[in-house]
């Protein structure tokens, strides 16, 4: 930006009126060429004197700020000279012209015949001729040469570079249109600004296609500034940006009428200010409770305002001529469409930053669900593997070792009134219900706690149904249901088997009493009591394998065993546990 500032403070700087001519008369005249060529000539009389008190100084004529190409006749003398420059510009000024007036050719009172050639549709223009001390005509046409090539041509160099860098945006941006308009512009204006150098003087018709050029770059201007701000692009606003580029086209390449194609160019130009100034003002009164109508009419004044302040600004745009636009008001096009890039670019670049962290978010969120569900299909595999392991060692002890259980009970029987056999057959049936309970906690069934309690309802009620007990279940309704691993539906059967055998064993009541409830969701309370009347009074005082190995399985199933007392006088024993919350699941689900 510093750049840029110096450039248009180096291309304000202009020569002072010292030494300007006044034009005493002046014309221009087209000759009527078929469509698009263009060929114009503008013809001025000038008049000076030559101080008398100095008549050794040697003085040349400066001429800048002109369109076309120039002849210089003094006092009836062709003078002569020559250019390294391109003279007939399109829309900018050129390089400024530096003639040496031979002495022999000034007088005391001097006459200045200027004509000026142009083959561009807003004619000739004759810009600001002076006549000065050379030495100083040198400086200034140096300092004007170097603003006028040197300077703008760096920028159209900057100004193609950020065409090529839109151009590359518009393929890998989301949003594309700010960079397709930008490439657009962009290019025609370098084509109209710098590529004229590089074709041939004698080319009519180039001048009227790159003019053609500027008049789409100004047409997108206003597209440009909506775009960059990322405001959606009206269909009419759309449509008339279009309407002018080709209503130019048509007229240039169709109409022989130079003046109606000048007069086209003009409107085309303040019809482009128009809709770039409706442009800027829904940016700056955005805020303001004016509807777009408002702003299209308050815009109508502001575009044709803007467009008469340059013309008077720029010079003299009588006789069909119209001033070139001055290198700095150039700069400052390109600054400011350069900075609508820039702000569009960092628009993006923080879009793009804050697109990237939320890509870095659900990647990682994403490889935390893919580490999630390879755990799961990792612990379904483990389940997989366990099930098939469980009905093999199922499948082993219901035909081996249950068989010879079986057979022992049976032979047994049958000699049951030895005292050794009955004790055999004893712990031949209770090794034959172990098994049993063990082969049930490994079913599939007693997968979940109502499944487990199931299947130790009917064992224990199987077990009673031959003894002097009898069972009352009281079990509270419960929604959820609650996943049990091997393990612990193992440990929970075997604890609460124990206290069915306990009480078959000691107590000498008549019923055994089983209460299911549940706290919470996962928080479940199984209390097991007898009506006898003979229970120790200080249970956990008593150190007994039984009771140790309940409270061990207790613990292993992350419960508490608690023991107390009836009112009866009967064994009463609580056993409470909790389960994790996403072992949790719907009985109600088919």
């Amino acid at each position: 930006m510093g750049i840029f500032m110096f450039l248009v403070f180096v291309s304000s700087q202009s020569f002072d009126s010292e030494g300007r001519l006044e034009i005493l008369t002046q014309s221009a005249v087209c000759v009527e060429k078929p469509a698009p060529k263009v060929s114009c000539v503008w013809q001025g009389r000038y008049q000076f004197q030559r101080p008398m008190s100095n008549t050794t100084t040697e003085y040349s004529i400066l001429l800048a700020g002109f369109r076309g190409n120039p002849q210089f006749e003094l006092n009836g003398e062709l003078l002569q000279f020559t250019h390294p420059h391109q003279l007939d510009q399109n829309f900018k000024t050129g390089a400024p012209i530096q003639v040496r007036i031979p002495q022999s050719s000034l007088s005391t009172l001097n006459v200045l015949n200027v004509s000026i050639a142009s083959n561009a549709i807003m004619g000739p223009h004759p810009g600001d001729l002076m006549v000065l001390e050379t030495s100083k005509a040198e400086v200034v046409s140096a300092k004007l040469t170097t603003m006028a090539t040197d300077v703008v041509d760096l920028a159209n160099g900057l100004l193609f570079g950020l065409a090529l860098l839109a151009i590359f945006m518009a393929f890998v941006s989301s949003q594309s249109t700010v960079y397709v308009i930008f490439s657009i512009s962009a290019i025609s204006i370098v084509a109209a600004s710098g590529f004229r150098s590089l074709i041939e003087v004698g080319s009519d018709s180039t001048i009227t296609v790159f003019n053609y050029l500027l008049t789409v770059s100004g047409s997108l201007l206003g597209p440009l500034i909506l775009s960059a701000w990322r405001i959606k692009i009206s269909p009419w606003f759309w449509s008339i940006s279009a309407f002018i580029p080709m209503t130019i086209y048509v007229l240039i390449f169709t109409i022989d009428d130079q003046n109606a194609v000048y007069i086209a160019t003009i409107v085309a130009w303040l019809a482009n200010i128009t809709l770039a100034g409706y442009a800027l003002l829904r940016l700056l009164l955005y805020r303001l409770p004016i509807s777009p109508l408002g702003r299209f009419w308050l815009s109508l004044v502001v575009g044709p305002a803007l467009y008469i302040g340059w013309i008077l600004t720029a010079g003299q745009a009588q006789d069909q001529t119209h001033a070139p636009l001055d290198n700095s008001v150039y700069l400052c096009i390109i600054i400011f469409m350069s900075g609508l890039l820039g702000f569009r670019f960092i628009l993006d670049f923080v879009d793009l930053s804050t697109h990237e962290q939320a890509l870095s978010v659900a990647v990682r969120e994403t490889k935390t669900d893919v580490i999630k569900q390879q755990l799961i299909i990792q612990k379904q595999q483990v389940m997989i593997a366990a099930e098939k392991e469980r009905n093999r060692i199922m499948a082993g002890l219901h035909d081996g070792t249950a068989g010879f259980l079986l057979g022992i009970t049976a032979v047994a029987k049958q000699r049951s009134n030895d005292p050794a056999v009955s004790k055999i057959l004893g712990l031949a049936t209770d090794g034959l219900n172990d098994l049993r309970l063990t082969v049930d906690s490994l079913e599939e069934t007693a997968a979940s706690l109502q499944g487990c309690l199931n299947l130790f309802r009917s064992r224990v009620e199987s077990l009673l149904e031959y003894s002097s007990l009898t069972l009352v279940w009281i079990e509270e309704p419960h929604e959820k249901d609650l996943l049990l691993d091997p393990n612990t539906a193992l440990n929970l059967t075997r604890i609460l088997q124990e206290i069915i055998n306990n009480a078959m064993r000691h107590s000498d009541g008549d019923q055994i009493r089983v209460e299911i409830s549940y706290s919470d969701k996962t928080a479940s309370k199984i209390q097991i009591s007898d009506n006898g009347i003979n229970a120790p009074t200080n249970v956990d005082a008593v150190s007994h394998a039984g009771i140790r190995n309940m409270r061990h399985r207790a613990e292993m199933i992350g419960g508490a065993l608690t023991f107390g007392i009836t009112s009866s006088g009967g064994m009463k024993v609580t056993l409470e546990f909790t389960c994790q919350s996403e072992n949790l699941i719907d009985t109600h689900q088919p």
